[in-house]
């Protein structure tokens, strides 16, 4: 996961930078990478929190739901912008 995430997460930084308005460009990545290092900071506890209360299965279900939510929430964010 963390050699695919060394991949991904400066790719989605530098494609935030690139659709972002020029004079926008620095906090549109800044929120980007905040946000990101949040879901470093805050997934491994939470995710061990479910699967203390309600199992591994669980806990990898809702991890996989959450990624999932990216399929949904993208598009709607896109028109938005």
């Amino acid at each position: 996961m963390g050699l695919g995430a060394s991949v991904i997460a400066p790719t989605a930084f530098s494609m935030v930078g690139q659709v972002a308005r020029p004079e926008a460009r620095a906090r549109a990545v800044a929120r980007a990478t905040f946000l990101g290092y949040l879901g470093y900071f805050f997934g491994p506890p939470t995710l061990g929190f479910l699967a203390a209360a309600f199992g591994l299965r669980a806990a990898f279900a809702f991890a996989a739901l959450a990624l999932l939510s990216v399929l949904v929430l993208a598009p709607l964010m896109a028109r938005r912008g």
